[in-house]
Order: structure tokens, then C-alpha cells, then sequence
């Protein structure tokens, strides 16, 4: 995400959207109430026809949809500003993409709000990463986003001749070079830094041989993983390599957050969670950290309730603690979710 101009303390903000990344990180900054415009398409009416133009408007927003399967950020509501034969009061649409740029205007910007913002421009220079987990025959592919995996496809191939030894070896082969221009094809088609790449270590070492002797062998990095499928691909969000590829990597942070919750809850420490209970440490000016999942944010802005979210935001603020929004998308994110959204790390145990 670029940001093309900013005034915090006035509620403005214009971005350029850069990835999907950045879709996700507006669908939780954008909410009802807030005014957006930017260049949109509408039918506009001439005599008896009607022709789609290109114009400018503002609307008061009511809705937000993400669809991240087509890359769009939907945000509809009330026409405010527009041209004169665009009639005010009247709803509309703006489809926000990647290349898209818009303008978001706020009663009051949110600290969690800002640092979302910040940090999806910091986020913008960070390695684009692939993950694949693999046993001979078969292989799943994901993309590492803001958000979660983005699981993108598997590859199955027989393997034969599990009786004829030199059978197998050559139906493993012809796994291996399917698999490896696989990855190839990935990498130049979404213009991938890194590739992250695990099994067990037998089949490691297989395959090390091929990326060896290719023009990937500086881009991929072998883990091992207890099993493939989605499984084994959170698996690896959860071991040190990925860290160290992307240390300011949104899932990771978030992922190691829920862990160290869960850590604490384990042992009676630190921690507590439910919405009843955490209001409780809060207001007892005992939460570090809080952390919040976009799901429950969603729900309760849909129900009209995001108030007494807010609220309990804005003290853990102004008690110099942190708000971290997790994403249900990915595995730690669900966990939270199971524990009903919201949950915090404590300075002290209430």
C-alpha cells in the first residue's frame, strides 16, 4: 500500500492499493459511517438511454464485502458527492482493486486503525512467499498473505510400480520435475521471492537434488513437516524459517500472540479471555496486549454493537497497551475465534 496523503488528527487518509493484502487491511479499517470516494462506474441516463461512465464520487459508507477469490473490496452506501447528474442521496458500489486509489474519511481514526495503515505500506517491501508440503505423488501450494494462506492448488501423480524398484524410481522422477516446474510456473506467475518448501527429511533430500540443478535453488528453503495438506502447511507458519524470511510478517506475529496466550492460559499466568472477562482486566487497567478477531468485529458492527468493542479499544489505548487485530483465516485466528474473539495478555492477574 502507498499512502498518497494523510491527516490523522483531521480523519483523512488517500491510499493506493497495491496488493490484496491491502483490501484485507481496509475491510477492517473501513466502517459504516465513514465517507470514501475515489473513481467509480455508473449508468448515467440520457434522454431515454443509458451509458456507463467513469466519474468521482463520495459515498457514506454502510457496507463492506471482501471478496478476496476475485480480488475485489466492495463498499457500498449513500451517494454524498458526485456530478450533477448523479442524484445525491441515491446508493452505489465502488469496486476497490489493486492499482485502485481512494480516499477514506473518518469522524476519528482509530491508534490500531493508524498502525494497520503504517504497517501495510512497510509490508508492501516484504518477500512474497509460496508454501508446498510434498510426499512422492502428491503436493499442495499456498501463497503466505496479510491475512493467511491463500491455498492456490495441489499436484497428484501417480506413482507406480511400488513392487518393481526401478519402476518406482522412475514414476518419482517424473514426479519430481512435474512438481519442480510447478513451483517454477508459481514463482513467475505471482513474481515470488522465496519458496518454502516441506516433507519429511528423506523426501527432502530426494528433491533437494532437482532444485539444486535449477535456477531456483536460491529462492527455495526446505523444512521438515509431519504430514501435507492444509495441515502440514500451517505447520510451517509455526517453525522458525519462516521468521526468518519474513520477521514483520503479519500471520506470524499473529500466530505467536495466540501461542503465547494459550501458553499462559495453559499454566494459569497472564492471560484471560471471553469478552466478560477481558472487559473485566481492562477495566482494571490490567491488559498488555488485547487481541481482538476481525470476525468478531465484523459481527458486531453487522449487529450494531461495535460501540462496546470501541470502547474497550480505546481504554486499553489510553492505559499505553496494545490492540491487535488476528485474522480468522488462518489457524491461531480460529483458536481465538473458539475462545469468543477476544482475549488479552495481562500485566498483572486480576
Amino acid at each position: 500500500m502507498k499512502i498518497i496523503k494523510k491527516d490523522y488528527s483531521k480523519g483523512l487518509v488517500k491510499v493506493e492499493i497495491n496488493t490484496l493484502d491491502d483490501l484485507w487491511v481496509l475491510y477492517n479499517i473501513i466502517e459504516a459511517g465513514d465517507l470514501v470516494s475515489g473513481k467509480t462506474q455508473r449508468k448515467i441516463e440520457y434522454a431515454s438511454e443509458k451509458e456507463k461512465k467513469t466519474i468521482f464520487l463520495k459515498i457514506e459508507v454502510e457496507k463492506v464485502e471482501f471478496h478476496k477469490t476475485s480480488n475485489v473490496l466492495r463498499i457500498s452506501g449513500k451517494i454524498v458527492e458526485g456530478p450533477e447528474d448523479v442524484p445525491l442521496g441515491s446508493y452505489h458500489t465502488i469496486s476497490v482493486e489493486p492499482g485502485y486509489k481512494l480516499t477514506i474519511e473518518k469522524k476519528e481514526f482509530k491508534k490500531y486503525q493508524i498502525d494497520k495503515l503504517e504497517e501495510a505500506v512497510k509490508s508492501t517491501s516484504k518477500p512474497r512467499v509460496l508454501l508446498t508440503v510434498f510426499e512422492p505423488g502428491h503436493a499442495d501450494f499456498a501463497l503466505l498473505r496479510g491475512w493467511g494462506l491463500d491455498y492456490i492448488g495441489t499436484l497428484d501423480e501417480l506413482i507406480e510400480g511400488k513392487e518393481l524398484a526401478d519402476q518406482m524410481e522412475k514414476s518419482k522422477d517424473y514426479f519430481y520435475k512435474q512438481y519442480l516446474k510447478s513451483i517454477k510456473n508459481l514463482v513467475e506467475s505471482h513474481n515470488l521471492d522465496k519458496v518454502i518448501v516441506g516433507s519429511i527429511s528423506l523426501y527432502q533430500e530426494e528433491f533437494r537434488k532437482y532444485v539444486e540443478n535449477s535456477e531456483l535453488k536460491d529462492k527455495v528453503i526446505f523444512t521438515n513437516v509431519s504430514t501435507i495438506g492444509k495441515t502440514g502447511l500451517n505447520e510451517i507458519l509455526k517453525r522458525g524459517v519462516l521468521s526468518n524470511i519474513i520477521k514483520e510478517e503479519r500471520i506470524t506475529k499473529e500466530t505467536q500472540l495466540v501461542e503465547k496466550l494459550m501458553a499462559e492460559i495453559g499454566k494459569e499466568g497472564l492471560a484471560t479471555y471471553g469478552i466478560k472477562e477481558t472487559e473485566e482486566a481492562v477495566n482494571y487497567g490490567a491488559v498488555d496486549t488485547l487481541l481482538i478477531t476481525d470476525t468478531l468485529i465484523t459481527k458486531y458492527r453487522s449487529e450494531n454493537k461495535f460501540d462496546k468493542l470501541e470502547k474497550i479499544m480505546k481504554m486499553v489505548e489510553s492505559q499505553r497497551g496494545k490492540v491487535e487485530i488476528i485474522s480468522s483465516q488462518h489457524d491461531a485466528g480460529k483458536m481465538l475465534d473458539n475462545l469468543g474473539g477476544m482475549a488479552a495478555l495481562l500485566r498483572f492477574k486480576v
